[in-house]
């Protein structure tokens, strides 16, 4: 018998009072992130998502301002940005980021965000289903390794974190202490204003609450904290031929973030693949599925529930609750309740407004974990050396530089190992 009940009819329902069905009013790409596909090509879900979130860049706008720096929408922008701040500030660093533990190093997320910017959603998937194209069987070339949006990725990261001189002084964006400061000093650190940049997750703003709310009773100046939207990968530019250098491809950024359609002198073909980078978010609710036990006694009522939670009432009930998170369905909730969404934070409304976006639609990053190639094939997001303290290992004495990591990781995967791997997969 089989572990979970199958959710294909939740799928297919029609959502409570609207023309449009469960499956629909998902984001397209959490749904295909959800979705089992057999050898005859036939789609079953057993899991659905029940949360949405974000994972990224925190920023301080008012410091940015003060060093006359623009949000960054590039990674080339956002290197210059925390090196302009690292030569001329001595009272505030870069990046401030709490690394005394792997699973509090949140650059990590950036690394798969980049990392599928660069290939396109499609060629990301095509890894994880191990192929380099559509045409081929999973599990069938080991080239995937060699995918340069692997390397690209890893090589803004560097650019960020590994030493650089200036003359005769060696600097380093990132916070002096971060190697031993938990994650929750630094988020103090953070807003009482003492960096520009940290990675971390739409959860910042309730798990700091208490601790901006003690100290603004004390009269403490707190900085006014938001997320970015994801910088697209630079090194993109070198598979777009329209888009000619890092100022030209942001220019086509803002314009997508105006929901513009299209781009002077840029080919549709190369426009939409700078949409489909800029709206990828790699967020944990990929990782917050909801399953119904095949052994549950109350099938109809779990699948009614699961149901429910696409309804506008549950995803206007979701924001209020969580305090401005939201679930992977587009919902307006500006349009449809103007209170509740003029008195959340600027990170919850740049997140909804993404989710709602209609023109060009977010697009949720699969996990790992969704893949067979991850569960049962071993493969990590970086075999050869750990991935979960990237911004620590390219500051260390002898950095794992980027190309180190990405030529390790090829050597790793020896013919040998794909030839058990693919027997475990057969």
């Amino acid at each position: 018998k089989p572990y979970y009940v199958d959710l294909n009819d939740v799928y297919e329902s029609k959502v409570l009072g609207e023309d449009i069905t469960v499956g629909e009013k998902m984001l397209a790409s959490a749904r295909e992130a959800n979705a089992i596909t057999d050898g005859s090509g036939s789609t079953t879900y057993y899991t659905m998502p029940w949360a949405g979130g974000y994972n990224g860049i925190m920023y301080n706008p008012a410091l940015l301002q003060q060093y006359d720096i623009e949000v960054p929408v590039t990674t080339d922008q956002l290197v210059a940005a925390c090196k302009k701040i690292t030569l001329e500030s001595s009272d505030h660093y870069s990046i401030v980021q709490g690394c005394n533990k792997p699973e509090s190093c949140y650059w990590t997320y950036l690394y798969p965000t980049w990392w599928a910017q660069y290939e396109g959603y499609g060629q990301y998937l095509n890894f994880w289903h191990g192929k380099l194209s559509d045409e081929e069987r999973d599990f069938s070339n080991i080239n995937i390794f060699k995918q340069r949006g692997r390397l690209t990725s890893l090589q803004a990261l560097e650019n960020l974190f590994l030493d650089f001189k200036e003359g005769e002084t060696t600097y380093n964006n990132l916070f002096q202490q971060a190697e031993s400061t938990e994650y929750m000093t630094a988020q103090k650190n953070f807003f009482q204003g003492k960096g520009a940049f940290m990675a971390c997750g739409d959860w910042y703003h309730n798990e700091m609450s208490d601790l901006i709310a003690q100290a603004k009773a004390e009269g403490q100046s707190v900085a006014d904290v938001r997320m970015m939207r994801s910088p697209v990968n630079s090194a993109i530019i070198e598979r777009l031929p329209t888009i000619n250098d890092d100022a030209m491809l942001a220019s086509v950024i803002k314009a997508i973030d105006n929901n513009e359609t299209s781009y002077p002198g840029v080919s549709e073909e190369d426009f939409k693949a700078v949409v489909e980078a800029r709206q990828m978010v790699y967020s944990t609710g990929n990782y917050h599925t909801a399953a119904i036990p095949y052994v549950c006694k109350k099938v109809d009522l779990a699948k009614g529930f699961l149901a429910y939670l696409a309804t506008d009432k549950a995803n206007n009930l979701f924001v209020k609750k969580t305090g401005g998170s939201c679930m992977f369905y587009q919902y307006d909730l500006q349009a449809k309740d103007p209170s509740l969404y003029g008195s959340l934070n600027a990170t919850s409304k740049m997140m909804i407004d993404l989710y709602n976006n209609k023109i060009h639609e977010a697009v949720p990053l699969p996990i790992p974990n969704n893949f067979r190639l991850f569960r049962e094939g071993g493969v990590n997001l970086l075999n050869a050396h750990p991935s979960n303290q990237l911004e620590i290992n390219f500051r260390i004495k002898e950095p794992i530089t980027a190309q180190k990591y990405y030529d390790d990781d090829i050597a790793y995967w020896t013919t040998e190992k794909w030839a058990i791997l693919q027997g475990k997969l057969a």
